[in-house]
């Protein structure tokens, strides 16, 4: 049988998947296909900002017949790291045998030079897969500098994590709805509509009702952001609920609070929209007079300012304001 096609009982991909991108698929589907059972060790540093554990996930949740191992952040990355190369790959020959139930795979499936030797200290087969990157011509770094440039080469379980969300905040009637649908439109990706809108109905919102829509609108993010394409823009979030709460109870729940504590966490940018345009009234509106909006704005504005997140103040007409959050988009976001 030719070599190129030959199968093994035992497989390992070696990587850091710093991110996951479709070259590193690519390896692992290869893998897959000529292996009766694959591992796949993480490697990972401290310092590295995506940390192992949702690397792996993202492994895991394309391939769940793969066995997935996160290796220990204290071994070293480069045989310069150790006195001697021998004692670089017997390190790393323990590890990755420990990955392998205690035993060396037949075969170890990598794009990289390394693996030729590596391979003869587990005393397996080394396949070298797409060395050239020609079947998928890109790599970690590149995605690393700018992921919102190598779109194309991150799968849609990957992308969530890279996507950025716009949040349009400010208080009632001010065109945040309008403004994601436009917004959307322009950057040719989607938006999340607010959840309280289709939960309530036509009725006003009680005080449990605070927690419910907080939790809703956070469980559907995570869906929304996978179908994004490198922009979420999100119609209000929990901060929304925690000052609505406070102003129609005077108190807000736990996880609301919990929750709008976090959103610098899941926020890029904030799009003020400003009371400087009608009010008009409908049957989930009650805080049109002049005094009330200004107190909102002002309660709303304070919000952003005590946690330091990031805003811009989009005012004006309905022209001037699509404009104005284009260009902070452009600015604070795709920059």
């Amino acid at each position: 049988m030719a070599q190129d096609l030959e199968r093994f009982a035992t497989g390992l991909v070696l990587g850091k998947f710093y991110p996951l991108t479709k070259g590193h698929q690519f390896l692992i589907e290869t893998a897959r296909r000529r292996c009766s059972k694959l591992y796949v060790a993480v490697g990972s540093r401290l310092d590295e900002s995506i940390s192992p554990e949702i690397r792996a996930a993202w492994i895991r949740q394309l391939y769940p017949d793969v066995i997935v191992v996160v290796q220990p952040s204290t071994l070293p990355y480069f045989p310069h790291e150790c006195t001697t190369p021998d004692e670089f790959y017997l390190l790393w020959t323990q590890a990755l045998r420990e990955v392998c139930d205690g035993q060396s795979p037949e075969a170890l499936f990598t794009s990289e030079d390394y693996g030729e030797v590596m391979a003869q200290y587990l005393g397996c087969s080394h396949v070298l897969v797409d060395k050239a990157r020609n079947a998928v011509p890109i790599s970690a770094t590149q995605v690393r500098a700018n992921p919102l440039a190598c779109w194309e080469y991150l799968d849609p379980v990957v992308r969530a994590y890279f996507v950025r969300t716009v949040c349009i905040y400010g208080p009632e009637s001010t065109g945040k709805t309008t403004l994601c649908e436009q917004l959307a439109r322009h950057f040719g990706t989607i938006w999340q509509p607010e959840w309280a809108r289709d939960y309530l109905g036509e009725r006003h919102c009680e005080y449990p009702d605070m927690e419910i829509i907080a939790r809703g609108h956070f469980a559907d993010h995570d869906r929304f952001r996978r179908q994004a394409h490198r922009i979420l823009f999100m119609d209000t979030e929990a901060i929304t609920t925690l000052i609505y709460s406070q102003q129609y109870y005077g108190r807000s729940p736990a996880y609301v609070t919990e929750m709008a504590d976090r959103m610098h966490q899941f926020v890029h940018l904030y799009l003020f929209t400003d009371i400087d345009v009608p009010w008009i009234p409908d049957t989930s509106r009650d805080l049109g007079a002049p005094a009330q909006r200004a107190l909102m704005r002002q309660r709303m504005l304070d919000q952003l300012d005590q946690r330091g997140l990031p805003y811009v103040m989009i005012s004006g007409d309905w022209e001037t304001r699509f404009a104005s959050a284009i260009r902070a988009v452009e600015m604070h976001v795709l920059k």
